[in-house]
């Protein structure tokens, strides 16, 4: 059964955990008013609620990159027949798959076959 007391520091500690997300420093958190900590303690609790939190911090950080990815492929599809556009359409789609688990390079392989796809697509001459 929790206690009053290991309640409170759970909340401290994810309040430090807070702050620290918030783009203070170990020092500043440390001399916080709700805080009056030596900067060494809440850098322990920092690691300790980060790696509670790593699971929930990955899958934010993933759908972020994911979010970015569409943004920027709309952007581009617009004027996909720009050589540059293209290419960063690609990119961005390969980024995606890796971040998926969906990617596994092959060394060389299809590499000609793309160039030559992709320069069929944006009417230019792939040598």
């Amino acid at each position: 059964m929790a206690t009053r007391r290991s309640i409170a520091r759970e909340a401290r500690d994810q309040r430090i955990y807070q702050l620290a997300a918030s783009g203070m420093s170990y020092a500043e958190i440390a001399h916080h008013p709700e805080v009056s900590l030596s900067k060494a303690r809440v850098g322990q609790i920092i690691t300790v609620q980060a790696e509670q939190h790593k699971d929930e911090n990955l899958r934010l950080a993933r759908d972020m990159i994911m979010q970015r990815g569409q943004l920027i492929v709309r952007k581009h599809m617009a004027k996909i027949g720009d050589t540059r556009s293209a290419e960063v359409v690609l990119k961005v789609n390969e980024q995606q798959a890796k971040l998926l688990g969906l990617y596994t390079p092959q060394q060389g392989a299809g590499t000609a076959e793309a160039a030559s796809m992709l320069a069929q697509l944006i009417g230019r001459d792939p040598s």
